[in-house]
């Protein structure tokens, strides 16, 4: 390094510590410390792991575990059932040797019986690649790489409509914290762009605003049945699309307010569910795909 640069970046140093001394640091820390518990009053925490591993997750007072005890009723009246199912994650364990995704042979069985009487739809955005050309994507991807070569165990995967960085393989301790790191650091360059920057299960995820997403897939595949005279009368989700589970949460409150337009029948029944103990958009949540497969079997079961 050559004289000239170590006394830029020395003035540089120099005056951001001069404008950011110990005193500021600490009431910058205390002003975030007081905006990430404004809402903690009104939550519920719950302890997941074990060991170093172990950690306090805030959820809604109102999220609670779906079991078929909370579905069958309004399955078994239902003329017209919706099902939404992810993959990775919700019908399978989400695994980095892709060939130990494959369904087992129950798991097909089941969704073979769900085919044959209600409407299962996948909601899953693998094994597909990025489209290009909307301006975000080298950005995302460089950083993507670049948390995946510093973080041991984690990898980036490439989709049709977004990109997304996995860290469940990686040390628990160490996996949250650069998930965190990389997402409000995503969350920065990309302020001006068409993308959005989301938290997702043990991953980060970028989608693009416009376009395709489990959102807007959703909505048109309500607007596509209630065009044709058969909306459903009950919707169950499961798996990690906070967009989706968003787009089921409007759908549910048109249809309670009765308004026109509305994509589902008034009294409709809405269950969506997030895989794991978290945050979500979802009124409900499981704690494992084992779960997702046995609330499923147990609804089908004579």
């Amino acid at each position: 390094m050559g004289a000239g640069e170590k006394q830029a970046r020395h003035r540089t140093n120099y005056s951001y510590l001069s404008a950011h001394d110990a005193a500021a640091w600490v009431r910058s820390f205390d002003e975030a410390l007081q905006v990430a518990c404004r809402d903690h009053p009104a939550m519920r925490f719950v302890g997941l792991g074990l060991g170093m591993s172990y950690r306090a997750v805030a959820v809604r007072p109102s999220l609670q575990m779906l079991t078929a005890e909370h579905v069958r009723p309004a399955y078994r009246r239902a003329a017209r059932r919706l099902i939404l199912l992810g993959y990775d994650g919700t019908m399978v364990p989400e695994l980095l040797d892709e060939g130990k995704r494959a369904p087992s042979g129950g798991v097909l069985r089941l969704l073979d019986e769900l085919w044959s009487r209600d409407n299962p739809w996948e909601v899953s955005d693998k094994n597909q690649e990025v489209a290009s050309g909307t301006g975000w994507e080298a950005v995302a991807e460089r950083a993507m790489r670049q948390y995946s070569e510093a973080t041991h165990g984690s990898y980036m995967e490439m989709k049709e409509t977004a990109m997304a960085w996995h860290y469940q393989n990686a040390d628990p301790v160490l996996g949250p914290c650069q998930a965190k790191e990389l997402h409000d650091h995503l969350v920065g360059v990309l302020a001006n762009e068409p993308a959005s920057v989301a938290i997702g299960s043990q991953t980060v995820e970028v989608n693009p605003q416009v376009g395709a997403s489990k959102g807007v897939a959703v909505e048109g595949l309500l607007g596509a049945m209630a065009r044709r005279g058969k909306a459903p009368d009950l919707v169950l989700c499961a798996g990690d699309g906070e967009v989706m589970f968003a787009a089921l949460a409007r759908a549910a409150r048109a249809a309670a307010g009765g308004g026109a337009g509305a994509l589902l029948p008034a009294g409709a029944s809405v269950f969506a569910c997030t895989v794991g103990r978290k945050a979500s958009e979802a009124a409900f949540y499981v704690d494992e795909p084992a779960d997702v497969v046995g609330l499923l079997a147990a609804l089908v079961a004579r």
